[in-house]
């Protein structure tokens, strides 16, 4: 399992990882990141966890959640994702709430990944469906199909 970068961004005060690796056969029609369908792309996941963990420590105070992003985050080993989420809760000890983008629909979700998730969103990218206002907890979707669910509320 590979990350392809970490950033943050000012807008929802977010930490967000990429993942690489997209298993569409037939991808989504203007993807936002296309970059990140190989799965050969980027840097093995545990070679991240020093600069995940001195950023949290650095700039905890300013991050208020984790997404996690791809290419699409629930392709990858499904083990290898649990201890990812795993390491970042006890041995980081990283307690902001984690976010789960995927084009999946949270029916198809197993009840083992969701409930490592306080917000997942759901719904694969369909131009013929953009919006400028489907704006859930804050953060901006760029089509009307896709929603977010909270945990506790939806799940």
């Amino acid at each position: 399992m590979n990350i392809v970068t970490v950033d943050y961004s000012m807008a929802t005060q977010s930490y967000d990882i990429f993942f690489s690796g997209c298993k569409m056969t037939v991808h989504c029609q203007d993807c936002h990141n296309e970059e990140a369908w190989d799965f050969n792309c980027g840097t093995r996941y545990d070679l991240w966890l020093k600069k995940i963990g001195s950023d949290f420590k650095a700039f905890g105070g300013v991050i208020k959640k984790i997404f996690l992003l791809g290419g699409e985050p629930l392709d990858q080993d499904r083990e290898n994702l649990l201890e990812f989420i795993r390491i970042l809760r006890e041995d980081l000890e990283i307690k902001h709430d984690i976010w789960l983008f995927t084009r999946f629909e949270l029916n198809t979700i197993p009840d083992e990944i969701k409930q490592y998730f306080s917000h997942i969103k759901c719904g694969m990218y369909r131009p013929e469906l953009s919006t400028a206002d489907n704006i859930q907890y804050g953060v901006k979707l760029a089509t009307s199909n896709q929603k977010i669910y909270a945990r506790g509320i939806d799940y």
